[in-house]
Formats: C-alpha cells, structure tokens, sequence
C-alpha cells in the first residue's frame, strides 16, 4: 500500500508492486488500542489522536482501485461534526 501524508491528484498513479494508496491524516485511532480479530485483521479502536506534525490530510483515508480486492467486514455509520481549533 502506498502511503501519501498530503492530497495528491495523481494517488493512482501508484510504485511498482502497489495496489492501493493510503492517506495518512493527522487524526487517527490510537494504535495501542487497536484490536486484532481472531483471523490476523487489526481493527483501530479508541478515541483519535491527533497527530499535527504528521500530515495534512485531517483523516486517514483508503483507497482501493480494484473493487475485486476488497471484502468488506464491517460498516461504520459516523456523524462527522467539523471543528477545527488549532
């Protein structure tokens, strides 16, 4: 997986032998709290963190451009209430 830390236009245009782009945003899970299923899938957890020296992208974001490749295991609904104060 290619990790961008700032929007890219061109995210498709991925390095040999990826297939999908992640975007890595200055507001994440904090990896401590992640749990990992019973089948090896690590599942971020917890309250985000934010990370402001990381990124420019406000969250992480995952790109997969073949549909093919993706089983999906769980479906999140999120009321996204926008306040940035920094």
């Amino acid at each position: 997986m290619a990790e961008l830390l700032h929007s890219d236009y061109n995210a498709d245009q991925l390095p040999e032998g990826k297939l999908s782009t992640k975007g890595v945003g200055s507001t994440a899970p904090d990896p401590s709290e992640s749990q990992a299923l019973d089948d090896g899938v690590v599942v971020p957890l917890g309250k985000p963190k934010v990370h402001r020296d990381r990124a420019s992208l406000l969250y992480n974001e995952y790109i997969v451009y073949n549909v093919d490749q993706i089983r999906m295991r769980y479906l999140i609904h999120v009321k996204f209430n926008y306040n940035r104060n920094w």
